[in-house]
């Protein structure tokens, strides 16, 4: 108990560097898996493995970067040390690091170390998420609903989404009005599809709006209101 309160401020310390980082890392994956509808980060395995990860690893860097294990002096400048580290971790993610007893490829590793995380995640939810957006075409091909109102909601919701640039912006307006102008109903579907890239819990009213189906909904929408 006494060896490990030694090393608590020292450890402390390491983990700073991770949590810098873990924000930015979240958002990664989860923008990465937006378009998984019945994707449950909390209750997905896979999504603690990646905070474990992208906490570890620049912990794991900068205790051997800055020789923590010799206990250098717990002081402003070997937390200002940790601080920057942290924010320039995506710079080291993408180099070699020659940590003083060897070097590291940082880069390989940690795209070793996230890929599993994605290939788990694709392995839980790639057949369910697949069998969802198949019904979603196949159901607004054969009941062929009036789509514009869908397509104005979608409209409004990318206007004034203050998460998304100006560039962003008119991107999919002009992606909007492609889908408008498109004859061929099939084409049109799958245009569609790549244009719900939308928060998961927001999904049920746009499927209302494009108004699926009453067994389409009925099959679905209790599925994605419990996300």
């Amino acid at each position: 108990m006494n060896w490990l309160q030694s090393w608590e401020p020292y450890i402390a310390i390491a983990l700073l560097t991770g949590l810098i980082n873990l924000p930015i890392s979240i958002k990664k994956l989860l923008n990465k898996c937006q378009s998984l509808p019945f994707f449950k980060p909390l209750s997905t395995i896979a999504f603690w493995w990646w905070i474990l990860v992208n906490l570890a690893l620049p912990a794991t860097v900068f205790w051997l970067l800055y020789s923590i294990p010799t206990k250098p002096t717990v002081n402003a400048d070997l937390v200002t040390k940790a601080i920057t580290f942290g924010l320039i971790f995506t710079a080291f993610a993408n180099a070699r690091v020659d940590t003083g007893f060897f070097g590291v490829d940082i880069e390989k590793f940690y795209k070793y170390l996230t890929q599993f995380t994605y290939d788990r995640i694709a392995a839980s939810q790639t057949r369910e998420t697949a069998a969802f957006w198949t019904d979603f075409e196949a159901d607004l091909n054969q009941n062929q609903p009036d789509i514009s109102e869908g397509l104005n909601y979608l409209e409004n919701y990318f206007q004034n989404d203050v998460s998304l640039d100006e560039i962003a912006k008119q991107d999919y307006q002009k992606r909007l009005d492609r889908v408008r102008q498109m004859t061929v109903k099939s084409e049109q579907t799958k245009a569609i599809r790549t244009l719900i890239a939308i928060r998961r819990r927001d999904l049920p009213e746009v499927l209302k709006r494009f108004r699926c189906s009453t067994a389409f909904l009925n099959k679905y929408l209790s599925k994605l209101s419990k996300q």
